[in-house]
């Protein structure tokens, strides 16, 4: 705030603040604030001669506070599957709501995630195989984020090759349609 006072001669005022009723006191005129939910400010100045006028002010939310989260991460995408799950979802902001949760995919552009309780499926049907990074952002109404590390997954979509078989009984190789066993009538 700024405080005029034309008849001081050019004289400056000395300003004071308390904040939620004398909680913090301080001088000057920048309050800093303490996060919470409804702050209350009373900013007093005070010229040469001591006069003194106040102005109080209330902010309803002060967050300065990111939000975070946590979860699970399926580090697989196999053959049976196009779709990355991440689950046990959770995340945290001290005192706003949460405005937007995105993710990205291989440091590409953030996009919506579509959350359902404390799961999302994200299709990774054109991801090649290999390797694979993905990171959320996540956003608080008061324009608070973070964004998370690179986790990894891994997409193998190729099945296993067998080769090379040998099949033993009693120590002896056994032919391909071959009988194991006792013969008898």
């Amino acid at each position: 705030e700024s405080f005029d006072d034309e008849s001081s001669a050019g004289e400056k005022s000395s300003f004071e603040y308390s904040i939620n009723s004398g909680e913090i006191t301080g001088k000057g005129d920048n309050a800093e604030l303490p996060e919470g939910k409804n702050v209350h400010i009373l900013f007093s100045a005070s010229d040469k001669v001591g006069n003194i006028s106040s102005v109080a002010l209330e902010s309803s939310v002060v967050d300065v506070t990111p939000p975070s989260i946590k979860f699970l991460l399926d580090e697989h995408v196999n053959n049976d599957t196009d779709s990355l799950l991440i689950s046990q979802i959770e995340i945290d902001d001290n005192l706003s709501e949460i405005k937007s949760l995105k993710y990205s995919l291989d440091e590409k552009d953030f996009v919506n995630a579509n959350r359902n309780s404390n799961e999302i499926s994200i299709d990774v049907g054109d991801l090649p195989e290999g390797n694979h990074t993905l990171k959320f952002s996540v956003e608080d109404e008061q324009e608070n984020i973070v964004i998370t590390e690179n986790s990894i997954f891994i997409i193998d979509r190729t099945n296993p090759e067998v080769s090379d078989l040998k099949l033993e009984y009693d120590g002896k190789c056994i032919e391909e349609n071959s009988f194991v066993g006792e013969k008898s009538l």
